[in-house]
This record gives structure tokens, C-alpha cells and sequence, in this order.
């Protein structure tokens, strides 16, 4: 009998590896893999794009250092699922994802979107008492208490985009052309749709680990004085830095980096 309930333990504990590792990789983009892993960064993209926005930061960390790009639902390897518009539904997910991932001290950045969700994430995390990262990174956000909303997903295609040409909306992998615009405006409207129907909840709302915030020096939408306010959303260290740019300055070789090297900076001092 113990013979037989040993095997069935380390039966179902394998199928139970194996279900993890099959979510993994669904929810997370690894281009860059690292034999020995001394820590993680999990980026977290904007709105419209995919995980593969990061493909590139993922070769200019230390060795050692894993670079996870989440990809949410609806796009690229997972366009045929089903965009999640619920905050709290989404946010759920990746925390757990990144739980059952954090084996090794981890960041999180988030760019816009990213941005509040990376907060949100953690937040779910703190409320779990699971292992926190050691610190996050926010990028082109207003602080929730700040939202940017404009209920774009309300509006008609042709109204759409309209709306995304007035405000500079450019992410690497959008153009104006038909075949683009058939196949990622369902995209836009449901994160857009993520975002206006969200209504944070201050309760707990600090987190008890550093946040560093950044802003484009040109970014009309997140500006200086509104990132400043995230220092309210953690009891540790908080640090504002503005790099050159509008809304999309880490798409500049020069901001990007400058980020990239604050993260290494902070792994450093572990």
C-alpha cells in the first residue's frame, strides 16, 4: 500500500510540474534562456502589443539575469484566445504565473498599461503573502488614483482611429494600413476597454517595496508631476527619474538603457 501511494504521489506531483510548465510557457516569452539563473526580470507590455515588444532587453542583462516577457491573451502565439478585459481577472493570472516562477530574486516592469497591472500584480501578491520582487519599475503611468480616461473603446473604427493618429498612438508593430487595422483594432479596443472599465480600489494600496517610476520629458498624457504621485503607493524607497521622449521614449536606445541599467543597479545590491 505504500508502495502504491508513493507512486501515485509522485505521479500526480510530475503531471502537476508538467501543468505548470505547460502555463509558463504559455504566459511567458523567453527568447534569451539562461542556464543558471541568479534572477528574473518580468516585463509586463503596453497596450496593442505583445510580449515581443521586449525581444531585444532580453540579451543586454548580465548573465545570469532571465528576462520574462509576459504575453497576454488575444495576441500573437495566443491571438486565438480571447482578450481578458477584467482587471482583476488578468492581474490573477500573471500573479500566479509569477509565483510559481520566483525561485530567484525577480523584478517587475510594466510600461503603461504594464504599468498599473505591474501594481495591481503585486498588490494580489502582498495579499497572498507570496515572495515579493525586490523592487518594480513603472514607466509611462499616471498613478491609479490618476487614471487617463478617455472610453476609447466605446468609440467606432473609423472614430478609433482617427483618435490613435491625433495622440501619436505608434507602437513598433502598428501601421495604418487595412490588413493591420482589420487585425489589431479588436486588440486596441479590448485593452483600452481593460483600462477604462477599471476602477481602482485604494484599500492596501501600499506595497512595501521600492517603485521606481519613469517619464518621457515630452509625454503630454503622464506627466512629471502626475509619476511623482506613485511615491503614495509604497512604505520603501521611491524614485522618479524623466528620460527623453514622448509617451513611447523606451523605444530610445538611450532611455531604454538607462532603464535597463537601474534594474542591474538594484539586482547589484542584493
Amino acid at each position: 500500500y505504500t508502495e502504491i501511494h508513493t507512486l501515485i504521489r509522485n505521479r500526480m506531483r510530475n503531471i502537476n510540474k508538467e501543468k505548470i510548465q505547460k502555463i509558463r510557457e504559455k504566459w511567458l516569452y523567453i527568447p534569451n534562456p539562461q542556464s543558471t539563473v541568479k534572477n528574473r526580470v518580468f516585463c509586463l507590455h503596453y497596450a496593442a502589443v505583445s510580449a515581443e515588444v521586449y525581444h531585444n532587453w532580453c540579451f543586454l542583462f548580465d548573465e545570469g539575469t532571465e528576462v520574462c516577457c509576459v504575453q497576454l491573451p488575444g495576441r500573437s502565439t495566443r491571438s486565438h484566445e480571447n482578450i481578458i478585459t477584467v482587471m482583476e481577472e488578468l492581474v490573477s493570472l500573471i500573479a500566479e504565473v509569477i509565483l510559481s516562477y520566483n525561485d530567484v530574486p525577480y523584478v517587475i516592469f510594466g510600461h503603461c498599461m504594464g504599468g498599473f497591472i505591474t501594481h495591481e500584480v503585486v498588490r494580489y501578491i502582498v495579499k497572498k503573502k507570496g515572495k515579493l520582487p525586490i523592487a518594480i519599475f513603472i514607466s509611462g503611468e499616471n498613478p491609479p488614483h490618476l487614471p487617463y480616461r478617455r472610453d476609447l473603446h466605446t468609440l467606432s473604427d473609423e472614430e478609433l482611429l482617427q483618435e490613435l493618429k491625433s495622440i501619436n498612438f505608434a507602437p513598433e508593430d502598428f501601421c495604418f494600413t487595412e490588413e493591420t487595422i482589420l487585425e489589431m483594432l479588436p486588440i486596441i479596443k479590448g485593452d483600452f476597454q481593460l483600462v477604462d472599465d477599471w476602477y481602482f480600489n485604494p484599500e492596501n494600496s501600499q506595497i512595501p517595496i521600492p517603485i521606481c517610476v519613469y517619464g518621457g520629458d515630452e509625454d503630454e498624457f503622464v506627466t512629471e508631476r502626475n509619476i511623482k504621485e506613485w511615491e503614495k503607493y509604497t512604505t520603501n524607497d521611491f524614485k522618479c527619474r524623466m528620460l527623453c521622449g514622448n509617451h513611447f521614449f523606451i523605444k530610445s536606445e538611450m532611455s531604454r538603457n538607462e532603464i535597463i541599467n537601474d534594474i542591474k543597479r538594484v539586482f547589484k545590491t542584493i
